[in-house]
């Protein structure tokens, strides 16, 4: 199964309007990836991404991103305040 070595997230406003503080899978970021429609699961933490997809025979294969230096201070500022953060395209690279 084919991961790419960067993600881009492209967040607009109903992504933020959407999201949930502290909720990994309802951050703006993973809810931007997971409206692709290429990926079945997207966990945002603090630092770096899981982004998830089924095989062909419905096993799930992750890969972990790292968030770069503005995804992580949107994140944290969404985290602190959704009302602080403004849409954006942010990049993720493939962990080693």
């Amino acid at each position: 199964m084919y991961f790419a070595d960067n993600v881009f997230a492209n967040v607009l406003k109903k992504h933020i309007n959407m999201g949930s503080q502290s909720e990994k899978c309802y951050c703006p970021i993973a809810l931007s990836l997971l409206e692709t429609g290429r990926y079945d699961l997207v966990n945002v933490g603090s630092k770096e991404v899981r982004i998830g997809k089924f095989d062909s025979v419905g096993q799930l294969i992750t890969r972990t991103y790292k968030l770069s230096r503005a995804a992580i201070q949107f994140v944290s500022a969404f985290d602190d305040s959704k009302k602080s953060v403004k849409p954006g395209e942010f990049t993720l690279t493939l962990k080693p």
